[in-house]
Parts: structure tokens; sequence; C-alpha cells
């Protein structure tokens, strides 16, 4: 009895200790320099939550009102920001681009607008069986993948 008395325990303290690892990782994203290198690139972000990543930092926020995931390595340095985006949103050049490749009859799951240092690209999502589909274009509605 004692023995299975014990096991509940000690199984009981590891699911109260477990999930304070995660947090703690959720908190360490909150350094003193994180909201201010977001502040920084975008003003009016509205933070949501942050994490830890492999190899970095993702961060949910609201960007001018759109819903955006920022990425940082581990060194706090701004990788990329992926903005969800619909089809009326795109420039006439992604549009037109995406149109030329003879994809505008596809239903797209998901429209992402990337911004990175050197680039701005655009990814589409077609849910197709039994994988799907991502197609990404530049700027100038080029397919580049």
């Amino acid at each position: 009895m004692m023995k299975k008395g014990f096991i509940a325990t000690l199984l009981l303290g590891s699911l109260v200790l477990w999930p304070s690892c995660d947090r703690e990782d959720d908190i360490n994203v909150w350094n003193t320099q994180f909201p201010q290198l977001i502040m920084e690139k975008y003003p009016n972000a509205s933070i949501i939550e942050g994490e830890r990543v492999v190899g970095g930092y993702e961060v949910s926020a609201f960007v001018d009102g759109v819903e955006a995931e920022i990425y940082f390595n581990s060194k706090y340095q701004w990788l990329r920001t992926e903005f969800d985006t619909y089809w009326n949103a795109l420039p006439e050049e992604v549009r037109s681009g995406v149109e030329a490749a003879g994809y505008q009859q596809y239903i797209f799951e998901e429209i992402e607008r990337v911004e990175t240092a050197t680039s701005t690209t655009y990814r589409f999502q077609i849910d197709r069986e039994p994988k799907d589909l991502v197609l990404v274009f530049d700027s100038l509605g080029q397919r580049i993948q």
C-alpha cells in the first residue's frame, strides 16, 4: 500500500512540474529586449503570445489589424514575418501571376505574405489529396516554387 501511495505521489508531482518547464520557456521569451524589437519593426503590433521554437522564437501578433507570425533566431534577430492575407489584398502583379500560371480556379486554403530582410513572397496552399500543394510567388508575380 505504501508503495502505491509513493508512486501516485511521484506521478502527481511530475504532472505539476512538467507544465512549468514549458511555461518557463514561454516566460524566457519575454526578456527586456523582445517586445522592444517587435515594436521597432511593427509599431502598431499587438502581441498575442510568444514561444520558444526550434532555432529561436515565434511570436503571434496583430500588425495593423492583420494576424502575423514573427520569427526570431536564438539571438533575438528578426528572420521573417508571415502575414495572413486574402486574394483581394494581393498586389495586382501577384494575382496576375497566379492567374497566368493557371491556378486561379483553385480554392486556396491559406494565403500568406512572407517578409524577410531581402524579399517579400506570397505563399498559397491548395488542399489536394493526398498531399497539399504549396505555391510561392515573388512580388512581381513570378512563380518561384
